[in-house]
């Protein structure tokens, strides 16, 4: 574990050491402590600087005594001015905690036939108890560039995730970018970057008796290297401070941080970061880098409107570091279990998970885009989606009936927008059950959609909303989808062996299908055919939606300006669910009785205490559960109440889910739960394309490692508002400054103007998870027409682009809403369908390699910091930047480009060279948007949809870099049958620009139908221009001497052959 640095080597020791995190939602049974130890010295305290502190009591009521029984230090982290650091810990690890009370020792270090290993041996059990004594390292050398760290009990089978499926590498890689060195006088271990020279552990051989602790960092600023190392040594605790004579970029150092914790439902470790730039951990709405200001990333899928601080419904345990270098590094954890994931201020990181094992893999980049080219060969590469997938999706929850459906497409349709895919919510169901539709609200839903499917050359597709739950309590015979899931044996069960009873929808009870089962492609094949029989649809939504009702403690009020003031919240609150904040101007989702109405607010502070519901509208195949395990409750046992238990939302693991014990064919759900939606993902990603024979097109919201290969995502029900809008990409939002009331309540004060970011659709690039969008105009909450305007701008260039909100708010498809979001809506959507070629062709290089689609500005610039928290844009590839307005009564953007020859996308005027901030006008019916130069965009004459599209002519945006050379490549097939690339029925053509001439070779021409014609290029930065030829003969052209651009038009170049185009 460890590694990467610019020409240094890099340290590193698997120590994996103590408890480490918040206060909060944190629960450990003190039944199996290890408790009355002595209190460390106390300049084995000292000698640990607040920003180095490490947890040692994650429950709540630590103090001083409880805290000394562990052996651990206790002093009261220290405040600044009125702020607190709400998670520095009091009760945290002395230096040299495993040499002051027993731990791990090294030993059996030797060379394998595919790396390394050792053996590391405890005699003495930890506070937590219940440790495994032997554990063993196992470092693989499985590719030049990735290095595979195993950390396991050799005696006893421990779980292991089966999916997705690791590749086996039994060899040892011969030529490396890392070397692991063991020392048997230290837990741990060295990983040495193998393209330096230098190794740097001269000064500590020449001096023996300095220490092997490292305690501290200094004399750096902001984002530098440390320029000494605060050292203790290990007999007298005197400190030394030892001059760095090397750039210091450890990636993943985890030597002498603490005690090793190995226990059955509690592993522990500790790393050094080599910057603050951290991205990955998902799925939370965070900012981007992570913060390393005491940040907790707890990873346990669940049913969670989202926000700030809580766990979401996805699991990726997997971050990118930056280092000072600009080289960069990824660590993958491969392990399903509940976990924190910590980030402190050293800065730092620890991992804690309930179970597994520690199965890391370490990415050596160095770029970033190689960081996520190696993870998704790990993990999977993203699948190639449908053409007509990348088109405009709508749909809302809330159709009255097919009626209602119809006439909010027929008035897109009339207004010009372009559209592919109607959607429909649960609201076709028949008694909310799965596989069922109303005949009578939804009555000629068939006909429906073969209409959309034959009309003339538009073609369009019917996408439905598919539950993966169903009603337990339906009598027998009457119910198909239960009947033979009760047959086959695949539902979830309890104890008994009976199916696992919990409550969504239906009006009694609920099952769940059990996706490990090997019957259950079978069974889901048959029920998804008898849909199919009904109507074709064209994909499936894989979901549900759930009411939550939550109730919360509250201080708080308005001022005469109905001006939100502040909130009061209790800390130890279990279930934390905000649906919106009160704002001047705005309605609020809190109300004193549980309606959607405005809560009866103050004209000044309010100091009583109020029980208030909030009501959120939720989906769910975490899985999620109205209940909090089943209809009977959940069994006291380990499973269900593990000895510790990570901050998850809720206060325990089966919170608004089933019970842990709960058996699946592959194990017990306490393993299981964060992969339902992935084994869900599988089986009906591999059914639809069996029924339909062509590619599957399933949106998933619960995700976990590797669904990219499989299926999209779409972010979950996010709220009507600017802010909300903002945090898709990420973008701007709400910060919470944190005052100090009382140890266990906090003011928090709102800043509607504080830039704040997430890492939603950028951190799903990531994770290999490029089919990615957020609900347009949002789902909770009425929008307006000024969002909505922005924010259809925004969606536009959502990978996966769907306009959708929730029941009982104002319609919001643009048609609804006036001139000026139908302007806006169309004159985006048209970029959008005009650049799709483009889109198309980065989805095949994500399947071809995993270069990412959606791609953060830093990914193409990592030499530059300043690009490195650039949150607010985003890059389709590498070529085109795309800067959306995400503050209301803005016609401008803000933005710092780097050093390229950047274009407008819409005049072909070269705007800067970067290297600067710069603003970028955005009048109210525009999304700024600049081409990159040196890059060649294939596109397309845009239609109505995507059908039509296609049958147009091809387009060329030619933008030159600063020597005159730009380069492209367009991939195309029939954007619908399985396997195209693998079978070679696609045709790949390469374009390249050089000084003024332009050339196409196409590289496989196993794909000619439809129109493949080039009929018009555009080249920027052309300096001046008199004649064109076109394959030897003139062409037409238009030359802007103004702008610099060169528009050649009325051609009918064959993309099937190679050809030049030349000027002068």
């Amino acid at each position: 574990m460890g590694f990467l640095i610019n020409c240094i080597m890099v340290t590193l020791a698997v120590w994996v050491l103590g408890a480490t995190s918040t206060p909060t939602n944190i629960h450990l049974s003190n039944a199996t402590l290890r408790l009355g130890l002595d209190p460390p010295a106390t300049e084995q305290c000292t000698a640990v600087e607040n920003s180095m502190r490490f947890d040692c009591y994650s429950e709540t009521g630590a103090n001083e005594d409880l805290c000394h029984a562990r052996g651990c230090c206790w002093i009261p982290a220290s405040l600044s001015g009125h702020k607190l650091g709400l998670a520095t810990p009091y009760c945290f690890y002395p230096a040299n905690y495993a040499g002051l009370y027993g731990g791990y020792t090294i030993s059996d270090v030797s060379d394998t036939d595919s790396g390394k290993s050792a053996t590391l041996v405890r005699t003495t059990a930890s506070f937590i108890g219940n440790d495994v004594m032997t554990i063993k390292i196992d470092a693989k050398f499985e590719t030049g560039n990735r290095l595979h760290i195993k950390v396991y009990d050799p005696a006893n089978e421990r779980w292991e995730p089966p999916l997705p499926v690791m590749p086996t590498v039994n060899s040892k890689a011969s030529d490396t970018d890392y070397e692991v060195v063991f020392d048997e006088t230290k837990v741990g271990f060295q990983v040495v970057r193998s393209s330096t020279s230098e190794v740097i552990t001269a000064d500590q051989d020449s001096n023996p008796d300095l220490p092997v602790i490292r305690t501290a960092w200094g004399g750096g600023g902001d984002n530098e290297p440390p320029k000494h190392l605060l050292l203790v040594r290990t007999v007298n605790c005197e400190k030394v401070s030892m001059p760095l004579t090397y750039v210091l970029t450890n990636s993943f150092n985890t030597q002498d941080l603490g005690a090793f914790i190995f226990a059955d439902q509690f592993i522990q470790m500790m790393t050094y970061l080599p910057s603050k730039y951290i991205y990955g951990l998902g799925e939370h709405r965070a900012s981007f880098p992570l913060s390393t200001e005491w940040s907790q990333f707890t990873m346990w899928n669940r049913d969670q409107s989202p926000g700030e601080n809580t766990n979401l419904y996805g699991t990726h345990p997997f971050y990118l570091a930056m280092e000072a270098s600009g080289n960069a590094h990824g660590v993958f954890l491969f392990n399903s279990n509940a976990m924190d994931v910590l980030l402190n201020p050293g800065p730092t990181l620890t991992y804690r998970t309930v179970g597994g094992i520690l199965d890391m893999y370490f990415l050596m980049g160095p770029t970033p885009a190689d960081v996520v080219k190696q993870y998704t060969e790990l993990i999977g590469r993203p699948f190639i989606p449908p053409y007509w997938g990348l088109g405009f999706h709508l749909c809302r929850y809330g159709y009255a009936d097919l009626a209602d459906t119809k006439a909010a497409m027929t008035r897109t349709q009339d207004a010009g927008i372009p559209l592919d895919t109607q959607w429909n919510d649960l609201d076709y169901m028949e008694n909310q059950n799965d596989f069922t539709y109303d005949t009578d609200k939804f009555a000629g839903l068939p006909d429906f959609v073969d209409e959309l499917h034959q009309a003339r050359n538009l073609s369009r597709h019917y996408l439905y909303y598919n539950i993966s739950v169903h009603s337990g309590s339906e009598a027998s015979g009457t119910y198909p989808p239960y009947d033979r899931g009760v047959e086959l044996g695949v539902f979830i069960k309890d104890s008994s062996g009976a199916p696992f009873l919990g409550k969504v929808w239906n009006p009694v009870s609920t099952v769940w299908p059990d996706f490990t089962h090997p019957d259950s492609i079978t069974y889901w094949k048959e029920m998804l055919q008898s849909m199919y029989d009904l109507f074709e649809f064209d994909g499936a939504w894989i979901l549900a939606r759930t009411l939550t009702i939550g109730t919360w403690n509250l201080r708080g009020g308005w001022d005469e300006e109905n001006e939100l003031l502040g909130v009061v919240i209790g800390i130890k609150i279990d279930s934390l669910c905000v649906c919106g904040t009160k704002r001047k101007g705005e309605d609020v989702l809190m109300t004193s009785d549980g309606s959607l109405t405005l809560w009866s607010g103050v004209d000044e502070w309010n100091h009583e205490e109020v029980s208030t519901k909030v009501t959120c509208r939720q989906d769910m195949n975490e899985p999620s559960n109205f209940l909090d395990g089943s209809s009977t409750g959940c069994a006291d046992n380990s499973l269900n109440n593990p000895p510790f238990t990570p901050g998850v939302s809720g206060g325990s693991l089966i919170s608004k889910t089933i019970c842990m014990d709960a058996d699946q064919y592959a194990g017990k759900h306490y393993n299981l739960h964060n992969m339902y939606a992935f084994t869900e993902a599988i089986v009906t990603s591999t059914v639809l394309s069996e029924i339909r024979q062509k590619r599957p097109f399933v949106i998933s919201r619960s995700s976990f490692v590797g669904l990219g290969s499989y299926v999209g995502h779409w972010s979950g029900d996010i709220s009507s508002s600017w802010g909300d809008m903002a945090w898709t990409i990420p973008g701007e939002g709400l910060r919470r400054d944190h005052e100090e009331l009382t140890h266990d309540i906090y003011y928090l004060s709102i800043h509607t103007t504080v830039h704040f970011i997430s890492i939603e659709l950028l951190s799903m690039s990531l994770f290999g998870i490029p089919l990615m969008g957020a609900d347009i105009c949002g789902f909770n909450g009425n929008t307006n027409n000024a969002l909505c305007q922005r924010w259809m701008e925004l969606g536009a260039f959502y990978p996966f682009s769907r306009n959708h909100n929730g029941k009982g708010y104002t319609a919001q498809d643009p048609a609804s809403l006036g001139d000026d979001v139908v302007t806006a809506s169309k004159k985006a959507l048209l970029v959008r369908y005009s650049l799709l070629p483009y889109l198309y062709t980065l989805f095949y290089k994500a399947h071809l390699d995993g270069s990412t689609v959606v791609t953060p500005i830093f990914f193409e610039f990592p030499s530059d910091e300043s690009t490195y928290s650039i949150d607010t844009a985003f890059m389709w590839g590498s070529g085109l930047l795309i800067a959306p307005v995400l503050t209301e009564a803005t016609t401008q953007v803000d933005i710092y480009l780097p050093l390229a020859q950047w274009y407008d996308f819409y005049t072909g005027a070269l705007l800067t060279s970067g290297g600067a901030d710069t603003t970028l006008d955005a009048p109210l019916d525009t999304i700024p948007l600049l081409v990159r130069g040196g890059h060649i965009l294939p596109m397309q004459e845009p239609g109505m949809t995507t059908t039509a599209s296609r049958k147009n002519n091809f387009q060329l945006m030619v933008a030159s870099d600063e020597s005159g050379s730009a380069s492209g490549e367009l991939y195309w097939d029939d954007g619908d049958t399985l396997g195209t690339y693998e079978a070679g029925a696609y045709t790949l053509v390469s374009f390249s620009l050089q000084s003024s001439q332009l050339t196409g070779t196409p590289k496989k021409t196993g794909y000619t139908g439809e129109n493949m014609n080039l009929g018009t290029i555009t080249v920027l930065g052309v300096s001046s221009a008199s004649s064109v030829t076109a394959n030897g003969g003139s062409a037409t052209f238009a030359y802007d001497g103004t702008n610099k651009v060169l528009t050649i038009t009325g051609l009918s170049i064959s993309l099937s052959d190679s050809f030049t185009v030349t000027w002068s």
